[in-house]
């Protein structure tokens, strides 16, 4: 007996990368984000690439909530980048942490 199996993705999002683009996919529950074509709602044959804004702006908008605006374009935004102070050569630490505060006392004295 041969067995099929068929997986069925969800709704299809829409979703805008930090590059602007606007990428259509279907949000697996166990597969993951898929590109799919948005005339055809068909899987794309070449999913974005490793390094594509796609998968920062998926990654984000899961970590976020998946919110979701009136016109059913995905929502997220770009979390701050970490305040740093430099300790010298190529050491940082983390803006408030004991690292940085020692530093920090070490220098004014």
């Amino acid at each position: 007996m041969r067995v099929v199996h068929i997986l069925q993705g969800g709704p299809t999002q829409r979703i805008r990368a930090a590059d602007g683009r606007i990428w259509s996919f279907e949000m697996h529950p166990v597969c993951g984000p898929v590109t799919v074509n948005p005339s055809t709602g068909e899987p794309m044959v070449r999913q974005p690439a490793e390094r594509s804004s796609f998968w920062n702006a998926v990654h984000q908008w899961l970590a976020q909530g998946r919110l979701v605006n009136k016109t059913g374009l995905c929502l997220w935004s770009e979390p701050d980048a970490p305040k740093l102070v430099h300790l010298g050569g190529r050491n940082y630490a983390y803006a408030g942490s004991k690292v940085a505060k020692r530093a920090h006392a070490q220098k004014g004295t």
